[in-house]
């Protein structure tokens, strides 16, 4: 990696570290009470690090997926399932997981478990159903080898009532209706995390026959338009909350002291962007031997660079 592209991995992930500090106010805000805002500050801003094109999108569209998952109760981490914020060339988009969504449909009171999971070509799997019964059998593979490719994905619902439900996905469902439409194309979690979005997706079905929280309910119906290759818009409110939040404002104190107005977080389009960190903050004030606008750090960078 040339030195120029790390001058521009490092500036921008200050510029995302300095986004999400800038909106503590209103990620606290949006958060329950047993999530504290400092520790959703950390994992998102470890999310932009692990991910470098997360950084790399608009700054309304980082703040909307996280305002999203904070309203939601649910941490970005991408470990524990419950959410990921992933990027779709220059938007970022908040996804719910699997554990996620089990968590939002326990707080309805009405569920008590949710067990979602994939069958392998070597498991024993058994599963038809009659008119007045399921029958469904599954004994996962335990032998030392490779289970083999997935075949099936399903969940099981037990109900606080005593009564329980199974959803059996077969692979083709999974492929047609819900991978085909993937806008992340040939990256993203169905490349990297295929078992996991499999069993979300018998997770979202098997909840469509469910009674529904509200933001449960908005919650599936977000991730099917997902799955149809749909953008989803911030709602107004959300709109309004980011752009408070993210202009930057001048103080009373910096009025009076002449202070000019602090830059803003992303690049401004008609400012030129520095042809070795591509930021366009501060302005570039030097050029380069081919007249590329550049920062006089970049420029001494890539001169250092070029003499060894």
């Amino acid at each position: 990696m040339s030195s120029g592209q790390l001058v521009k991995q490092s500036d921008a992930r200050v510029g995302f570290k300095g986004l999400i500090e800038r909106n503590r106010a209103a990620l606290l805000q949006a958060l329950p009470e047993h999530i504290g805002v400092e520790r959703f500050m950390r994992v998102a801003i470890t999310a932009g690090i692990q991910n470098p094109a997360l950084t790399r999108c608009s700054a309304e569209s980082i703040m909307g997926a996280l305002l999203q998952s904070a309203q939601l109760g649910l941490v970005p981490d991408g470990l524990l399932g419950q959410a990921f914020i992933i990027p779709y060339g220059d938007k970022a988009q908040f996804q719910v997981g699997a554990q996620g969504l089990a968590e939002l449909a326990l707080r309805t009171g009405r569920i008590a478990a949710i067990i979602p999971e994939v069958v392998h070509e070597k498991d024993e799997f058994e599963w038809w159903r009659e008119v007045d019964r399921d029958h469904f059998r599954h004994k996962p593979y335990e032998g030392a080898d490779d289970p083999g490719a997935v075949t099936h994905a399903y969940c099981i619902i037990r109900r606080k009532d005593g009564t329980a439900s199974v959803t059996v996905l077969p692979k083709a469902k999974i492929e047609r209706e819900h991978r085909a439409h993937s806008k992340a194309g040939k990256t993203g979690p169905w490349q990297s995390h295929y078992e996991p979005m499999a069993k979300k997706t018998a997770v979202i079905v098997a909840l469509k026959w469910e009674a529904k929280s509200p933001e449960l309910a908005k919650v599936i119906s977000s991730e099917e338009r997902l799955d149809a290759g749909m953008d989803l818009p911030l709602t107004t409110e959300e709109k309004q909350i980011i752009e408070a939040e993210t202009v930057p404002q001048q103080s009373a104190l910096d009025r009076l002291a002449g202070t000019p107005v602090p830059a803003s977080p992303f690049p401004d389009s008609s400012v030129p962007e520095c042809a070795g960190c591509s930021s366009s903050t501060p302005t570039p004030s030097v050029t380069d031997d081919e007249g590329r606008a550049m920062h006089p750090e970049c420029l001494a960078v890539l001169k250092k660079t070029a003499k060894k």
